[in-house]
């Protein structure tokens, strides 16, 4: 009977629920025409396609507060010139890494008046 337990919980313990992937959205303001650069509807739209799926996302329009940067695993940036952050910002970046977290940058977020 033991024996039969034990196999029983070696089967079923993959099958228990891993802690959901926590994701912040970082956008901005929509910077074109109708169908392009729509940042506010990209963070809307993967908020609930995340969710549905069992993340735990957030977002906003704003660089994360050191608040909900600590509350992320990734973090996701799409926004015109989101490469435009000040020094206390870089080091929000910079510990949130070596703490193992995720970093995303899709698009224009990649460009910033400083190449460094």
């Amino acid at each position: 009977m033991i024996k039969s337990l034990l196999l029983l919980i070696a089967l079923l313990l993959p099958l228990s629920a891993a802690e959901p992937l926590r994701v912040f959205i970082r956008t901005g303001e929509k910077t074109h025409g109708p169908g392009a650069h729509d940042h506010p509807r990209f963070m809307a739209d993967w908020i609930k396609l995340l969710n549905d799926r069992g993340a735990r996302a957030t977002g906003a329009l704003a660089f994360p507060t050191a608040e909900q940067i600590q509350s992320a695993d990734v973090v996701i940036f799409y926004a015109q010139n989101a490469g435009n952050i000040t020094p206390p910002q870089r080091q929000l970046l910079d510990a949130f890494q070596k703490r193992g977290g995720g970093l995303v940058f899709i698009h224009d977020t990649v460009c910033g008046d400083d190449a460094q």
